[in-house]
């Protein structure tokens, strides 16, 4: 567990509104938030021990039938979940292990490869006009996810099969044009979803950015999105409880630049909820609180000296509506 798995842990509890944070990400990555297939899914169990992301994706399709990738850059790292839960609260699980945030993605598949499940989102409603020939079709198909607004990823064997192709869209439909591209690579469409690191601090900054309305409404929508996907405030504890076993074992300096962060996003945070309208407060804080009350749950745990150490950021919980939990 890296310094920035330890700063997401703690920082969680003022940003938990975003843990999923489908909105936040860039524009080609707003689409409507991925939800599963069926509201009654079964239940799966997982014990992933420094288990490499690539290989718990795979895990993970194979019980649940969902297609599922990561950014080439974050396959490799180790992930620790062991949980029992319905799919996508497992997902979400390993996606806050892996600090990614996940996407919506549609796939183009041999048909021997079509996920056996979907998550539902719809499709942007945009009109593209592309014209390209005999052109590389992975820059192809990038150009074309770009263009959408829409994360667009072929199979290795679609790829292999067909490396070079001519397309000609006018004013066509996403949907349009996802059909030809299928009937061209003689391939499948299929609906996945695709993880990609986020840096919270980042997003947090993104966050602070917006006009005061805009982050109302987001925060808002986000919660409402999100609300059959929070994790448990037991959950949060014990992330927050395994971040900090590396915590102490940092130097004083890196922890006080953690701790400092930690206040400063708090702060921020809980002056820009009481700026919400009083509807706004009620619904955000009815989220955040109980993340709020894990903090200091672990927080009391802690030895004098260590309670000391995180002082001004249990200090900074004062800034949201109703002051710090007791």
């Amino acid at each position: 567990m890296t310094t920035r798995t330890v700063f997401a842990c703690v920082l969680l509890v003022l940003i938990s509104a975003l843990a999923w944070p489908q909105f936040m990400g860039p524009p080609r990555a707003r689409l409507q938030f991925p939800t599963p297939a069926s509201p009654d899914e079964a239940a799966i169990t997982v014990a992933y021990k420094d288990m490499a992301l690539a290989d718990v994706l795979k895990d993970f399709d194979t019980q649940t039938g969902y297609l599922v990738t990561a950014a080439p850059d974050q396959v490799d790292q180790k992930i620790t979940v062991s949980n029992t839960g319905k799919p996508f609260d497992i997902l979400g699980r390993v996606c806050m292990r892996a600090q990614c945030a996940p996407r919506t993605a549609v796939y183009l598949v041999p048909e021997a490869k079509m996920p056996k499940a979907q998550p539902k989102f719809d499709l942007p409603q945009t009109t593209l006009t592309i014209n390209a020939k005999d052109s590389d079709t992975k820059q192809v198909l990038d150009m074309i996810g770009k263009a959408a607004g829409l994360n667009l990823i072929a199979d290795d064997d679609v790829l292999k099969a067909n490396p070079g192709v001519t397309v000609s869209f006018t004013s066509a439909t996403v949907e349009e044009v996802l059909d030809k591209l299928a009937s061209q690579l003689k391939c499948h469409i299929a609906r996945g979803i695709y993880l990609e690191h986020v840096d919270p601090g980042a997003e947090m900054d993104k966050f602070m950015a917006l006009p005061p309305q805009q982050q109302e409404a987001m925060m808002v929508q986000g919660l409402d999105m999100m609300k059959d996907h929070m994790p448990g405030q037991q959950q949060v504890q014990q992330g927050m409880t395994d971040g900090l076993k590396d915590f102490w074992g940092m130097s004083a300096g890196e922890q006080g630049q953690i701790v400092q962060e930690v206040t400063k996003r708090m702060t921020q945070m809980g002056d820009v909820v009481s700026g919400f309208s009083p509807a706004g407060q009620a619904k955000v804080m009815s989220v955040i609180r109980p993340f709020l009350q894990a903090g200091i749950g672990v927080y009391l745990r802690l030895t004098p000296a260590q309670q000391a150490t995180f002082a001004p950021a249990i200090k900074a919980m004062e800034h949201f509506p109703g002051g710090a939990p007791q």
